[in-house]
């Protein structure tokens, strides 16, 4: 391994979107994390520990300087909320790191733009909150 701002041997991990899954981008090289759908997975443990638990482990090990996480997300369920808020809340290692991470909370809606904050609320990362209207 060498000397780079991010660790060479992570994958890029892209999944496309469903109509119950969203789409993912976690891109280790750009420092860029994108959750853009819906996320209505019955079982949403089954997608996202891989990525929370394992990718974003390996991730913070050797982060970019700068990590932006896009969220723009239509809807939602509880299963998913853990999960997003999980993601979240490890991406506050990044500051004991010294590293900058932004969240970019896209909505449409009252009700996306309400959970935003809320989310903002739960962690101790930069939240911003973004109308797409």
């Amino acid at each position: 391994m060498n000397n780079t701002k991010y660790s060479t041997d992570m994958e890029k991990i892209t999944i496309e979107r469903t109509l119950k899954t969203p789409f993912l981008n976690f891109d280790p090289e750009n420092g860029l994390i994108e959750l853009r759908g819906r996320s209505i997975l019955e079982n949403a443990q089954k997608m996202y520990e891989p990525l929370v638990d394992t990718w974003l482990d390996e991730y913070l090990k050797k982060p970019a300087d700068k990590t932006i996480v896009e969220i723009e997300l239509d809807y939602f369920n509880t299963g998913s909320s853990m999960w997003i808020l999980r993601l979240l809340k490890k991406l506050e290692a990044l500051n004991d790191l010294q590293k900058q991470v932004v969240v970019n909370w896209y909505h449409s809606d009252e009700d996306m733009e309400e959970s935003g904050a809320d989310f903002k609320e739960l962690v101790y990362i930069p939240v911003n909150l973004i109308s797409l209207n």
